[in-house]
C-alpha cells in the first residue's frame, strides 16, 4: 500500500485573533483524532515614551515566558488528561513560582494517575518515574 499526502493528519490552524478549536483530522478514515481549544497567539505590545515623541525609540514588550509555559501545560493537560507527566510539570512550574496549595493538588494528580497507569501498564517505567518524583514532592511540601 503507498502512502500519499492524505493519509496524513490534518491540522488546522488556529485564528489570528481569537480562540479556536484546533482539529488533527485524519481525512482517510473521516476520524478527528484530537481536539483543543488553543489560545490566540500572543501580539507584541509597543510601548512609547511617556511624551509619545517620535525620535524617543518604541520598546516591544514580548509575552512572558512564564505565562507561555502555564498556558502550554494547561493546554496539555486540557487535550491529555490521563496523562499524570502533565501535571506533574505543571506542578513543578507553580512550586517553582511559590504556589505550593496549587502544586500540591498537581501532585497529588500526578500520583493517583501514576500510581493507577503503573498497574496496568506492560513496562510502566516512566509510570514509576512520575510516581516517584510527585511522591518526593509532596513530601517536601508536607514537611
Amino acid at each position: 500500500m503507498t502512502h500519499s499526502e492524505h493519509d496524513q493528519p490534518t491540522i488546522s490552524p488556529p485564528a489570528d485573533d481569537e480562540p479556536s478549536l484546533a482539529v488533527v483530522a485524519d481525512t482517510e478514515n473521516n476520524n478527528t483524532v484530537a481536539e483543543g481549544w488553543l489560545e490566540a497567539p500572543a501580539t507584541p505590545e509597543i510601548e512609547q515614551s511617556a511624551d509619545d515623541a517620535p525620535e524617543k525609540s518604541k520598546q516591544m514588550v514580548m509575552p512572558n515566558a512564564d505565562d507561555v509555559r502555564l498556558q502550554e501545560l494547561n493546554l496539555a493537560i486540557e487535550l491529555h488528561p490521563d496523562a499524570a507527566v502533565n501535571y506533574l510539570l505543571r506542578g513543578e512550574w507553580f512550586l517553582a513560582k511559590n504556589q505550593q496549595y496549587l502544586a500540591k493538588d498537581d501532585f497529588a494528580a500526578a500520583l493517583d494517575l501514576a500510581e493507577t497507569q503503573l498497574e496496568t501498564s506492560v513496562w510502566g517505567f516512566t509510570d514509576q518515574w512520575v510516581r516517584d518524583r510527585a511522591l518526593a514532592y509532596l513530601e517536601d511540601i508536607e514537611l
